[in-house]
């Protein structure tokens, strides 16, 4: 009897176990994901988490960084194409003076990015702090620009530019930059009330909202769960899916 009570038990046991792994849909997919972006934004992620702790910054990984942490189980969201971390007002004010700092090589205005670049060319694998000074951009190679270009620009309030004062840019050993936004939104300062905590990200330690639930349902509404794309796994390429609510919202998303 105890015998037949067990096998039911390991059958019960295993049936939902199988439940849970459907119910979880999974969004990152190694056929799918870049390795070399991966690799990128860890060192990103590895470099800000312990350049904050040196100063005393206080932040959180957020948006899609956030949001990947949460619903995949500390991990990043195979198709992010960068990371995002909310920063404090008092911790713009330190990123402002460590750039003003002479002695501080890792932070520097953007209105400084070209003549940086010309004292000596940014190495592979090489990560700097850019600060926003004015509202124009700056491309990759230091020169103002009108647009958006690259993923060296700050600035202008399109693209989140009004509440962006920081951006973390890493230059990997093929000379790509992957970048971690610094933004301080004054709509989401609120969740520093109840503090951070410390939060595991791709096996780095990092720190998240304490209201972590809470942001992500204000942040990406009720359908947080639904994903923007999906792996298409024989190709190897995200496709844009069309039940997630950014789709049905976004003409350009189509």
């Amino acid at each position: 009897m105890n015998r037949v009570l067990f096998i039911l038990l390991l059958f019960l046991s295993s049936v939902v176990l199988g439940m849970i792994v459907m119910f979880k849909e999974t969004f990152k997919d190694i056929e799918c994901t870049n390795l070399n972006k991966e690799y990128a934004f860890k060192s990103v992620i590895q470099y800000w988490a312990q350049f904050a702790n040196d100063h005393n910054i206080t932040y959180s990984v957020s948006d899609g960084t956030l949001l990947g942490w949460y619903r995949e189980n500390g991990e990043f969201i195979g198709h992010d194409g960068d990371m995002d971390a909310m920063i404090d007002e008092d911790a713009v004010k330190k990123l402002f003076n460590l750039a003003k700092n002479p002695d501080e090589k890792r932070v520097i205005f953007t209105k400084d990015l070209k003549k940086e670049l010309n004292k000596a060319e940014w190495k592979p694998n090489e990560i700097k702090i850019l600060v926003k000074f004015n509202d124009y951009y700056v491309n990759c190679n230091g020169d103002p620009v009108d647009t958006y270009t690259g993923t060296c620009s700050l600035g202008i309030p399109k693209f989140g530019g009004g509440e962006l004062y920081g951006r973390v840019i890493i230059n990997d050993y093929k000379n790509n930059k992957y970048h971690l936004d610094l933004f301080s939104k004054k709509k989401y300062l609120n969740y520093f009330d109840n503090s951070t905590k410390q939060c595991m990200l791709e096996g780095i330690k990092t720190r998240c909202f304490v209201d972590t639930e809470e942001y992500i349902k204000n942040r990406y509404g009720d359908d947080w769960n639904i994903p923007w794309k999906k792996c298409d796994k024989k190709t190897g390429k995200f496709y844009k899916n069309i039940n997630s609510p950014h789709y049905r919202n976004d003409p350009e998303a189509r």
